[in-house]
């Protein structure tokens, strides 16, 4: 469920818009961002997004703050680099 959750978060900001140049998400398919492989670091990571939502900060950091992914993330992990790979050839290509 919190896998679904954050994934869905994910991709609908990755489908928001299909053009590389006004899609401000292509920076993760760049060759110097990696995927953290704990959930420690990707939390520090989803925390800094949430901080450029807005209005959205606040229910952002909450929703990463209580998503407890510690002994699921490594499971997770294959997954997300799955969809970093495919959202970066559909949109940012």
């Amino acid at each position: 469920m919190k896998f679904a959750l954050l994934s869905s978060l994910l991709l609908v900001a990755l489908l928001a818009t299909s053009c590389a140049a006004q899609n401000p998400l292509c920076i993760i398919c760049s060759p110097s961002f990696t995927i953290p492989t704990e959930w420690s670091g990707a939390q520090q990571l989803l925390m800094t997004g949430c901080g450029s939502l807005g209005v959205a900060k606040n229910p952002c950091e909450g929703l990463v703050k209580n998503a407890d992914l510690t002994s699921s993330y490594g499971n997770m992990y294959p997954h997300l680099v799955t969809l970093k790979q495919l959202g970066c050839k559909k949109f940012c290509a």
